[in-house]
């Protein structure tokens, strides 16, 4: 009973330094990742303008094969264009 009572006691103090973690943590997050291409600017440009050139140079999509990549209606390369990314 007494180990109980400290697995219970344990868990609760993880629990609150959890919530106290979210509570005074940063709010704000930010993820990179740097690729450096060897290509003229115009040949780079190509690749991240169009979704669909993504998959060549991103470090997601080769991380996770069973990644799947689908495209609005409205296309894959320009203003309000959407890429959606999920697992199958």
């Amino acid at each position: 009973m007494k180990v109980l009572r400290i697995i219970l006691v344990l868990l609760g103090l993880l629990a609150l330094l959890t919530v106290g973690i979210g509570f005074f943590g940063p709010s704000d997050m930010n993820v990179s990742h740097k690729k450096v291409m060897k290509a003229p600017l115009p040949a780079v440009w190509e690749q991240v303008v169009e979704f669909k050139n993504w998959p060549n140079w991103s470090p997601w999509a080769a991380s996770d094969p069973e990644m799947k990549i689908t495209y609005s209606k409205a296309g894959s390369r320009g203003v309000r264009r959407r890429l959606f990314v999920g697992r199958t």
